[in-house]
């Protein structure tokens, strides 16, 4: 199953704004150089940041962000959590999700949290339900 990254409009638009800020002033103006960080941040986002997909596959979650792709073997998560986390992240939403896994920790924005949560728990055993989060079960 595959689910799309969740983008705010507000986060996006934030993110325009900022980008497009010293657009204006750089072209009335001349100075083209100016121009050079707003295009360096485009260009980030597009390959570091966009599109984001999560794959639930048979053998593992597959993260892709941008020309990036991660992948999760089902076996080495230990949490799978609901986050408003404003940490730093590639996430562009704050209904966000927190996997902790063997490797660290990653949050991501998929659309259909419920879902999602549904379809990691069908391929991870070794977690249990407390409430809308999985943990490690402990026998």
């Amino acid at each position: 199953m595959t689910y799309e990254g969740k983008v705010d409009w507000w986060i996006g638009l934030v993110i325009l704004v900022a980008i497009g800020a010293p657009v204006v002033p750089a072209i009335q103006k001349h100075n083209y150089w100016m121009l050079a960080a707003p295009v360096a941040t485009i260009l980030f986002l597009l390959v570091g940041a966009w599109p984001q997909k999560y794959e639930t596959a048979g053998d593992a979650l597959y993260i892709r962000s941008g020309l990036t792709k991660r992948v999760i073997p089902w076996s080495g998560i230990t949490r799978v959590s609901t986050s408003s986390d404003s940490r730093s992240s590639l996430a562009l939403s704050i209904d966000r999700v927190a996997i902790q896994h063997v490797g660290g920790e990653i949050l991501i924005t998929p659309d259909d949290q419920a879902g999602f949560f549904d379809d990691v728990a069908s391929h991870c055993p070794q977690l249990s339900r407390r409430g809308m989060d999985l943990v490690i079960a402990l026998n």
